[in-house]
């Protein structure tokens, strides 16, 4: 039974990050992530670009294309001495 009581809106060490009355704090399968409340509208319009992103990319590999290609890759694997055979 818990006999005292805790504050409400102050910072708290959370998993060794601080976080602040109104951060945001959000998880999944792979962990978690705090946003601090004033990145929040930033972090919600790049999250939003990065999906627009990956819908795009997903568009153009269910087309055909490889992902070496897409991603540009051949210089890369070339450099490395990889070759398909």
């Amino acid at each position: 039974m818990k006999t005292v009581l805790g504050l409400i809106n102050h910072p708290i060490l959370f998993g060794g990050i601080l976080v602040h009355p109104g951060d945001l704090i959000l998880g999944d399968d792979d962990g978690l992530v705090v946003v601090e409340r004033n990145e929040c509208e930033e972090v919600l319009k790049k999250s939003i670009k990065r999906i627009e992103a990956e819908k795009i990319k997903s568009e153009k590999l269910k087309s055909g294309i490889s992902s070496m290609e897409l991603n540009k890759l051949d210089k890369v694997f070339e450099f490395l001495g990889l070759v398909e055979e």
